[in-house]
């Protein structure tokens, strides 16, 4: 069976949180170089949420509407508004999200 191999991996938790990591065992620095330039990725990310013309979540702004978390559609408008909260460095709202650790088993 053939192993395909991407260069970062992901978990998402119910408490909101998500890890990146790269998915070589061992590691070989893709997300090291994500968190080196999360600042710019924000940039491109906000440009391609806020510039698409689609309803709420296709291949040109999340990707793949259909890769989301217990096969629910991937959202543009949701996915803008973590982002918003993410980098504006709003207070959270939800008592998980204060206590800054994941909760739950992983999503995806």
């Amino acid at each position: 069976m053939e192993h395909q191999n991407t260069d970062l991996g992901g978990i998402s938790y119910p408490s909101g949180h998500i890890v990146i990591y790269d998915s070589a065992p061992g590691g070989h620095g893709a997300s090291r170089l994500v968190y080196e330039r999360l600042d710019r990725i924000h940039e491109v990310v906000e440009k391609i949420l806020v510039e698409c013309d689609c309803e709420d979540g296709c291949p040109k702004c999340v990707y793949s509407p259909y890769c989301g978390n217990n096969n629910m559609f991937l959202s543009r408008k949701n996915a803008y508004k973590i982002l918003r909260h993410v980098f504006k460095l709003e207070k959270p709202t939800s008592a998980k999200m204060k206590a800054m650790k994941p909760e739950g088993k992983p999503i995806a």
